[in-house]
C-alpha cells in the first residue's frame, strides 16, 4: 500500500516539475518575443525572429513552419508578411486572403481559433500535392482591434489541445503588441519624414519664390529708372516702348504669381467656390492660344492649335479654366527646346466627354514629377530646362482645378513626343 502511494506521489512531483519547466520555458518564449520590439530590423524580419521563437518550444507538438498575416483594414483581407518553411507556392496563394476565406481568414472573421486536425473542408487554399497536416489559425487580437492572424501546422490528425490553445493566445496577445508598438513607430516615422519634406519643400518654394518675385521686379525697378532718366528721349517709341513693354510683362507676372498663391491658399481650405457658367470653349481656347502664341515665339517655340470641328459649350468657372491652360502651356513651354512645337488640341469624345490635351517636343515627365504631382511646391530642379526657374505650383493647382471640375487629369509621356498632360471635362458638362 506504501509502495503504491510512494509511486502516486512521484508521479506528482514528475508532473508538476514538468508542468514548472513548460511554465518558465513558456514565459522566457513570451519574454523574448515582446524583447524584439526594442529591435531596429525590418517588419517582417521581426515578424520572423517571433515564429522562430514560437517554433523553438519544446514541448509544443507543431510542425516546424509557420506565418503571420496583417490585417488590411481597407480591403478587408489578411496579408502574408512572415513566413517559415512554408511551401513557395503559398507566398502567392496566401498573399492576401479575404475575411471568411480558409481557416485564417476564418480566423479573421470570427475572432476566434479555428482549428483543424486534418485537411477539411475549410481548407479554402489547396495545391498540388499538399501533404496531409493540420492548424491552429489564431487572431491576434488587442483589446477589440483585430491585428493580424498566427497560422501554425500541426501534424495530420493532431488532436485540439486546451494547453497548446491557451499558450497560443497568450503569444497571440504578445504578437499583437508588438505589431501596434511597431505600427506606432512607422507612423510617427513616416509623420517625421513627411514633415521634413513639406518643411523642404516649403524652404525650396521660398527659394524659388525670392528668385520669381526678384527678377521681374529688378527689372520694373531698371527699365522704370531708364525711362525716368530719359535715356532715350520723351517719346513712348523704340527702346522707351519696348521697355515700358517689358515692364507690363513683368509686372503681370507678379500678379499671377500672387493669383497663383492665392487660388492656392483657398482651395486648400475649401474656400474656393467656382464662379460657372455655359461658355464657348473653342472660343477661350483660341484666345488663350493666341495669347501664348505671342509669347512662344519669345523662346522660339512653335504653337500648333486643333480646335473641336464644331462649336462646344462648357459649364465651368473661365477663370479657373484659363489659369489650366496658362499653367500648362507655361509648364510645356519651360521643358522646349528651341525650334520645337507645342500642339494644343480641344477635342469632343465619342462619349460626350470633352478633351483639352496639351502635347510638347520635351524630354518627358521625369517619374519623381509623375510620383510627386499631388505635392505642392515640389521642383523637380534636375528636370528643368532652365528656361524658367518654377515655384511648383502650377500643375498642383492645375490638378486641383480640374477635379474641383469634375474632370480628370492624366500626365504621360508621349511616344515619339514629349510630355503630354490631358484634362477631359465630364459629359455633364458639356453641351454642343
Amino acid at each position: 500500500m506504501r509502495l503504491n502511494q510512494d509511486s502516486f506521489e512521484l508521479s506528482n512531483r514528475d508532473h508538476s516539475e514538468k508542468m514548472v519547466a513548460i511554465e518558465l520555458e513558456n514565459a522566457r518564449v513570451l519574454m523574448n518575443i515582446l524583447s524584439i520590439v526594442a529591435k531596429e530590423d525590418t517588419f517582417e524580419e521581426l515578424l520572423n525572429q517571433a515564429i522562430d521563437e514560437l517554433l523553438s518550444v519544446s514541448w509544443l507538438k507543431i510542425m516546424p513552419k509557420g506565418g503571420i498575416f496583417i490585417v488590411n483594414e481597407g480591403t478587408q483581407t489578411l496579408q502574408l508578411y512572415a513566413k517559415r518553411n512554408l511551401p513557395p507556392t503559398l507566398y502567392t496563394l496566401c498573399s492576401k486572403v479575404p475575411f471568411g476565406h480558409c481557416l485564417c481568414g476564418r480566423a479573421a472573421a470570427t475572432q476566434e481559433v479555428q482549428y483543424a486536425k486534418c485537411i477539411d473542408g475549410r481548407h479554402d487554399i489547396r495545391y498540388d500535392n499538399m501533404t496531409p497536416h493540420g492548424h491552429y489559425s489564431v487572431p491576434l487580437v488587442l483589446g477589440s482591434k483585430l491585428m493580424g492572424v498566427l497560422v501554425v501546422y500541426l501534424p495530420h490528425g493532431h488532436d485540439r489541445d486546451e494547453i497548446e490553445v491557451t499558450f497560443l493566445l497568450n503569444v497571440a496577445k504578445a504578437l499583437g503588441l508588438l505589431i501596434q508598438v511597431k505600427n506606432k513607430e512607422y507612423a510617427m516615422q513616416k509623420a517625421k519624414e513627411a514633415a521634413q519634406k513639406a518643411n523642404d519643400a516649403k524652404t525650396n518654394f521660398l527659394a524659388s519664390m525670392s528668385h520669381d518675385l526678384r527678377t521681374p521686379l529688378n527689372a520694373i525697378m531698371g527699365f522704370s529708372q531708364m525711362i525716368k532718366n530719359k535715356i532715350y528721349g520723351d517719346q513712348i517709341e523704340g527702346k522707351n516702348e519696348e521697355y515700358i513693354n517689358l515692364v507690363l510683362s513683368s509686372s503681370k507676372r507678379i500678379l499671377l504669381l500672387i493669383d497663383g498663391i492665392l487660388d492656392l491658399s483657398k482651395v486648400e481650405s475649401g474656400e474656393y467656390i467656382l464662379d460657372e457658367e455655359d461658355f464657348d470653349a473653342n472660343a477661350l481656347i483660341e484666345e488663350l492660344a493666341n495669347e501664348f502664341s505671342e509669347i512662344s515665339k519669345i523662346y522660339g517655340v512653335n504653337v500648333k492649335t486643333v480646335l473641336n470641328s464644331k462649336d462646344v459649350k462648357l459649364m465651368g468657372e473661365k477663370k479657373a479654366i484659363s489659369q489650366i491652360f496658362q499653367n500648362v502651356t507655361s509648364n510645356a513651354l519651360k521643358f522646349s527646346p528651341d525650334s520645337t512645337c507645342i500642339s494644343i488640341f480641344l477635342s469632343a469624345l465619342a462619349d460626350g466627354r470633352l478633351s483639352l490635351k496639351i502635347i510638347d517636343q520635351g524630354s518627358g515627365f521625369s517619374p519623381r514629377i509623375m510620383k510627386h504631382i499631388a505635392e505642392p511646391f515640389f521642383v523637380d530642379d534636375a528636370h528643368v530646362a532652365q528656361k524658367d526657374k518654377s515655384t511648383g505650383l502650377g500643375l498642383y493647382i492645375t490638378k486641383r482645378f480640374a477635379e474641383m471640375h469634375g474632370a480628370e487629369f492624366i500626365l504621360k509621356n508621349e511616344p515619339g513626343s514629349g510630355a503630354c498632360v490631358e484634362i477631359i471635362f465630364p459629359s455633364e458638362r458639356i453641351s454642343l
